[in-house]
């Protein structure tokens, strides 16, 4: 499944966070925000992404992806990347709506969050 997905590091705030958990995923008119923890830290740490028009997204149990773990490197990417030639950004690059779409993908310690969005998210520490 992943064969032809190539990862691109997407550098954030969020990418070297050891142990990073979802807390909330809110689809609310049009917009997608997905509020993450750093639980290693002594504080409560949290960051909210916001995109402002997610055109698909998906969140999966990180055991459900047994396959990607394979071909993921979290030493070289880090936990947010953007991915080229994955088969959710394949399904919907043909539509006029789509042009310059990106496949973004927020890796906690349960979750993988994949979201298609133009254009990037904001990012703003809590």
């Amino acid at each position: 499944m992943y064969d032809n997905w190539v990862f691109n590091k997407w550098e954030t705030p969020l990418s070297a966070v050891g142990a990073l958990e979802l807390q909330r995923l809110t689809d609310c008119n049009g917009f997608l925000e997905i509020v993450c923890e750093d639980l290693e830290s002594s504080a409560p740490h949290l960051w909210i992404v916001i995109f402002q028009s997610a055109i698909g997204y998906r969140s999966l149990g990180e055991s459900f992806r047994n396959q990607l773990w394979k071909e993921w490197d979290i030493n070289q990417y880090g936990r947010t990347v953007y991915v080229e030639n994955s088969d959710f950004l394949l399904a919907l690059v043909k539509e006029p709506v789509t042009e310059n779409l990106r496949h973004f993908m927020i890796v906690t310690r349960d979750d993988v969050i994949e979201v298609l969005s133009v254009p990037d998210p904001q990012i703003i520490e809590l």
